[in-house]
């Protein structure tokens, strides 16, 4: 019987161990690493090389999904050699991310009457930082040339 309970007692006291020495998480995320590097992406310009139809489009711009620019209207009329500003759409959170990580944008055609037209997408990596980029997307027959900045985020 002593026995019996000496190797109990030893069981659990190993087992409680275990336990204890085990990591708090096995999984751990790099959002709450204050060790990472974080950089900002900055939406410069937008140019019109060509657009999709008619006289003009009705552009806007995604970023993984989700509207970004304009922000304070529906879309921006793009012709053929307009030029728009793009940096209302900057200081989102969104817009900051890790140095090793990337967020994908994508241009469309607003259409009240039907589904919406993808004009082209392009990617913006975290390591591109310290660089101005000019990337030229097209789609649906039109033409663009979008102008941003990845900055390091002290």
């Amino acid at each position: 019987m002593r026995i019996k309970h000496l190797v109990t007692t030893a069981a659990a006291a190993l087992a409680a161990a275990v336990v204890v020495a085990a990591p708090a998480s096995a999984d751990p995320s790099p959002q709450f690493d204050p060790g990472i590097d974080y950089v900002a992406i900055e939406l410069l310009s937008i140019y019109c090389n060509k657009n999709s139809e008619g006289g003009h489009d009705e552009a806007y711009l995604n970023m993984d999904g989700g509207k970004v620019w304009p922000r304070s209207v529906r879309y921006q009329t793009m012709g053929a050699g307009y030029t728009r500003s793009m940096t209302d759409a900057n200081g989102i959170d969104a817009f900051r991310i890790p140095v090793y990580e990337e967020r994908g944008f994508s241009l469309w055609d607003y259409d009240s009457t039907s589904g919406d037209d993808a004009l082209g997408s392009f990617a913006v990596r975290g390591d591109e930082v310290g660089t101005t980029q000019t990337k030229r997307i097209s789609g649906s027959g039109g033409s663009y040339t979008v102008t941003y900045r990845v900055v390091d985020v002290p």
